[in-house]
């Protein structure tokens, strides 16, 4: 029921990111660590895993602006994009949050061994799949707005933070997958 809704692609990012963060804190507990910088890294993983259940409410709820006004014969252009700029903030953050879920990989994996591999890579690319899914929803407001210069920065500002993570990502999933290789004989 959770994805029949024209919301699926919001309410699937969110539990996508849930997932990411939760990965994460298996990887961390895969180190049985007393670091106190795991046990923050940990901490914050928990917390992050908790919000994302959170916002798949709340980007339902961010959306219903938009939805009431579409349907509305009433509803000027003008109304419609201040509803999308409201539905574009939860996309935004999604984003935002599973880039420190891949920057906070790179602190488990700096500490880690083959035992967190698996988990540490299943979070990075469950992120990097929750940000493209929020791109793809960006992109759909962004082509529906009257304000292209709003449209156009929503849409740069995904982009940009993907970009600006690519490196640490590709240098993550390399790592993690040489954990993971069996060594030839």
């Amino acid at each position: 029921i959770l994805f029949s809704n024209e919301n699926g692609k919001l309410c699937a990012a969110a539990v996508v990111s849930a997932l990411a963060a939760a990965m994460g804190s298996l990887a961390v507990r895969a180190l049985r660590s007393d670091d106190a910088s795991l046990q923050k890294t940990a901490e914050e993983l928990r917390q992050m895993t908790d919000y994302m259940v959170f916002q798949i409410d709340e980007e339902l709820r961010s959306r219903e602006p938009y939805d009431k006004r579409r349907n509305d014969p009433a509803a000027t252009r003008n109304d419609l994009d201040i509803a999308l700029r409201v539905a574009s903030d939860i996309p935004n953050e999604v984003v935002y949050i599973m880039c420190r879920c891949i920057e906070l990989m790179k602190e488990v994996v700096d500490k880690g061994d083959e035992l967190t591999a698996c988990s540490a890579l299943a979070a990075v690319h469950l992120s990097v799949a929750a940000i493209r899914c929020m791109q793809a929803e960006l992109l759909s407001y962004a082509k529906i707005m009257d304000d292209d210069v709003f449209g156009y920065t929503i849409v740069r500002e995904a982009e940009l933070n993907l970009a600006d993570h690519q490196e640490l990502v590709d240098g993550l999933v390399e790592e993690l997958t040489r954990r993971l290789t069996r060594a030839k004989k």
